[in-house]
């Protein structure tokens, strides 16, 4: 006891408005899901890479030497020295086409020479390139929204993170409120165990003074120790729930569990409030973010699915190559020839590739369409327990109302019945077993009173969880 009363002067206060930020700042399970959203952001830049335009550039220098023979000539040897150089630039657009832009040039130094004979040759020029390059699938791959699919799947992979993160935001929240009203509950009850304690030490007194003077017999004393130490018993069991809960606490909230802390936020006055089934139901369907998470993960899979079937026809691509040439041993030439495409060249032409079975594709949408009927279930089944749960909530709102006014009215009643008790007792009409027993009921009702008040809260806490709402509910303050 001397151990707990001074960890409660070094204790460091604690409001439900605290407790539910710091939750928000430092829980694992939230930071966790803020990672998981910046890594869905990273994919989405990842993703995007697919349209940002690819500049490329080379330089190089070239030898090879062989030998070849020719009839009426004989032997002859070829070398062949150069250097070229390069740039180019490439993209491809949302329809799937790909664009290219390459300049190329050389500068070869061919030299013939034949080897029984001294005859050489030398060849010098400077070659230049100019082309441009098109390539347009006409079927697989002609959709904007099959071409974009892993940036649309990126896209929907972060909203899908941050639902998830929502998700994991209420449900640790909604866990730090109940941990948070447990802990105010639990310290209540320490008080009410401490001042049972009180109480049975003073009776344990007043009987034995009364037994002194002879009006009660020696064994009300031993009856009485035996009161005294049942209710030292449960002060023990109340200060070890006490320090259960707050290390729970501790742990949502992020801290080490060796930190003291102490509610300073008390609950609200409850009121009646008369609660609309239907309109509660119908918020849940609308913003609860586990539907809104299974909502969003279906429609993924339904794009997934889409594309799949996609898939499914042939690869047909028209492919396009305009160019001009400079050929001259002079650069400056070279370039001018090709300026003003004296040496002009194109290709046009088809490429059809089609797998015979396909079989990779009907995996595909096989799998795919299981994967979405998965979804659909899950969607399907979280709905209903849901709707199960909401209700289920409703009841134990209702009830906890009744119960806190009952249990109210319990305590008068117990209180109003032990003040009568001690005076019959006094006035030798009470034994002090009946005494005792009525000390018992207020210490009970007591009890029952700040354990109503806590299930209204917690009650409460579950049905804003179930709606999508916010749990901040305006406690009051010590």
């Amino acid at each position: 006891m001397i151990v707990l009363f001074l960890s409660l002067i070094w204790a460091e206060p604690l409001s439900y408005e605290q407790a539910l930020d710091l939750a928000h700042k430092h829980n694992p399970d939230i930071l966790t899901a803020e990672l998981d959203i910046t890594q869905s952001e990273g994919s989405i830049l990842v993703a995007q890479s697919i349209l940002d335009p690819q500049f490329t550039a080379s330089i190089g220098q070239n030898l090879s030497t062989n030998q070849q023979f020719f009839a009426g000539f004989g032997l002859f040897n070829t070398e062949i020295s150069g250097f070229s150089w390069s740039t180019g630039l490439s993209t491809q657009l949302p329809l799937g086409t790909r664009i290219g832009m390459d300049w190329s040039s050389s500068r070869s130094a061919t030299k013939y020479e034949l080897q029984d004979a001294p005859i050489e040759q030398e060849v010098n020029p400077y070659d230049t390139a100019l082309t441009l390059t098109i390539d347009q699938p006409l079927l697989e791959g002609i959709f904007p929204s099959y071409n974009m699919r892993n940036i649309r799947e990126a896209q929907s992979n972060f909203s899908l993170q941050r639902l998830t993160y929502n998700e994991t935001k209420r449900r640790v929240l909604k866990e730090v409120a109940q941990a948070y009203w447990e802990f105010y509950h639990t310290g209540k009850l320490v008080e009410i165990a401490e001042q049972a304690l009180r109480i049975a030490q003073d009776e344990t007194q007043n009987v034995s003074a009364q037994i002194e003077e002879g009006n009660l017999p020696p064994i009300e004393k031993i009856r009485m120790s035996s009161a005294e130490l049942n209710a030292e018993s449960n002060l023990i069991d109340m200060q070890n729930q006490y320090i259960d809960i707050k290390e729970q606490l501790l742990l949502l909230l992020g801290k080490p569990t060796s930190t003291e802390i102490q509610p300073i936020s008390i609950p609200p006055e409850i009121v009646d409030i008369q609660i609309d089934e239907a309109t509660i139901l119908q918020k849940v369907k609308q913003q609860n973010p586990s539907l809104l998470r299974l909502r969003s993960a279906l429609s993924l899979e339904k794009e997934r699915l889409r594309n799949n079937k996609h898939e499914a026809l042939p690869s047909l691509n028209a492919s396009a190559r305009f160019s001009v040439n400079g050929w001259d041993e002079s650069l400056p030439t070279a370039i001018n020839e090709l300026i003003e495409g004296a040496l002009p060249g194109r290709y046009l032409g088809l490429t059809l590739s089609m797998p015979i079975s396909n079989l990779a594709v009907q995996g595909n949408i096989k799998s795919q369409q299981a994967a979405l009927e998965k979804s659909q279930l899950a969607l399907k089944k979280m709905e209903q327990s849901l709707i199960q749960q909401t209700k289920s909530a409703i009841r134990s709102f209702r009830s906890a109302q009744i119960k806190f006014t009952l249990a109210q009215t319990n305590l008068i009643l117990a209180e109003q019945t032990l003040e009568a008790d001690r005076a019959l007792r006094d006035a030798g009409r009470k034994t002090q077993t009946e005494l005792l027993s009525a000390i018992k009921s207020v210490e009970d009702a007591k009890t029952a009173l700040e354990r109503s008040q806590t299930d209204y809260l917690l009650a409460e806490i579950n049905l804003k969880n179930l709606m999508g709402e916010s749990f901040y509910i305006q406690p009051s303050r010590k």
